[in-house]
This record gives structure tokens, sequence and C-alpha cells, in this order.
């Protein structure tokens, strides 16, 4: 499986005219499936809201106290600019 960070910098793999823009990302929310085939088993989302992760599943959504999902095989990743203090 593939470990992610929660944070991502893009800086690197831009092209040179690019490297002032935005190039920092941090994860925000997280899709993983729970089962053997994409066909079957269960899908739950991990999202992070003011630096706490939820855990939303179905109709229960919880804080996640002892998440494990950053080394889980996930299904998609989402990830907003990072926004560095002023």
């Amino acid at each position: 499986s593939v470990v992610f960070r929660e944070e991502l910098d893009l800086h690197r793999a831009v092209s040179k005219s690019k490297q002032n823009e935005q190039t920092e990302y941090d994860l925000y929310g997280v899709v993983v499936h729970y089962g053997a085939t994409m066909y079957s088993g269960h899908y739950v989302a991990f999202v992070k809201i003011a630096d706490q992760w939820y855990l939303f599943d179905d109709k229960k959504v919880g804080e996640c106290l002892n998440c494990d999902f950053l080394s889980r095989p996930y299904f998609l990743l989402l990830r907003s600019f990072l926004c560095l203090p002023l």
C-alpha cells in the first residue's frame, strides 16, 4: 500500500514558470474502502474539521481518536491549499 502524509508540497514537481504559485496542499478528507472488491464491502470517510479528524460511517459520525487511515488503502484523497498564518 502507499503511505501518504497530511501535507503535500509539489514545489519540485511544477515547472519553473509556476514555482511562485501555491504548491503546498493540506489533507482534509479521505475515503476508505473496507472489503474484498470494489463491488462488495463498505466505504467510510474521514474528514478533518478544525484540526480534529472525524469518521463518517453511514449514519454514525464521531471523533476519530486513534485513526489508522493514513496507513490503510484509500479510495480518494481530498486536499486543499495549505493555509499559512499571516
